[in-house]
């Protein structure tokens, strides 16, 4: 049996109509964040670690029309629906989509000028060692733009995870989850990595709720008991 891959089916969540919608206005405002903080130019090579299904790569591509990027992921599915997602730009010469490791980036040393990455770094496995494939491809004087979660206690993620959380009888975040957090407390300095500094990028999220909160609670309480009743099943 193939093996699922959650990073597809994540890339295809967000390439749905309903996802675009609702995520138009924050999407817009973090990409535009993580752009200035890269500081493109207008020739420059980008690289786009953890492209997904194209977020910000499509986006540079649009703004920057002589810069040329290279949309890089480990999920295959992910790039496909990104270069889908690009047929109607006039840029085909100027992005490749390029699968591989951020652990082992399949580029040769000092090529590209800019490296940009949106809420991929957390899920790093190893993150030292990420960072020092970053410095190898970036050219002397190239700058690196990362954006990353900060810390799970705010509006976003009490609202989301956090509701689950709370009305899910026993429901617990795993220890790794955390680990998804750690860039919260400033970045990691260990790898001598030269100058870097933190901004805190603020956005706001509107959306309207379609049912009443008693509504959410009972269908949270129903898939509960429907992933109890799966779990029993499969013991």
């Amino acid at each position: 049996m193939l093996q699922r891959d959650p990073w597809s089916d994540a890339s295809r969540t967000r390439v749905s109509d309903r996802w675009a919608r609702a995520a138009a206005g924050w999407n817009s405002a973090l990409t535009d964040a993580l752009i200035a903080a890269a500081a493109i130019g207008p020739q420059h090579l980008v690289l786009d670690l953890a492209a997904g299904s194209g977020d910000p790569s499509l986006e540079i591509v649009r703004r920057f029309p002589s810069a040329r990027v290279v949309a890089l992921d480990r999920s295959l599915a992910g790039l496909q629906l990104a270069q889908q997602q690009g047929e109607h730009l006039d840029a085909r010469s100027r992005i490749a989509f390029l699968q591989g490791d951020v652990h082992a980036i399949p580029l040769t040393s000092n090529c590209v000028d800019r490296i940009t990455c949106r809420f991929g770094v957390m899920f790093f496995e190893e993150t030292s060692s990420a960072m020092s494939e970053m410095l190898r491809a970036l050219k002397p004087g190239g700058q690196v733009a990362l954006l990353a979660w900060g810390a799970f206690k705010q509006p976003f993620f009490e609202t989301t995870i956090g509701t689950v959380v709370r009305l899910v009888p026993s429901a617990t975040l795993p220890e790794a989850t955390h680990a998804m957090y750690r860039f919260a407390s400033g970045p990691d300095q260990r790898n001598n990595s030269g100058n870097i500094s933190k901004t805190l990028v603020r956005f706001t999220i509107r959306c309207s709720t379609l049912f009443p909160k008693r509504c959410a609670r009972e269908s949270i309480r129903k898939l509960s008991m429907d992933l109890s009743s799966s779990a029993m099943a499969t013991c």
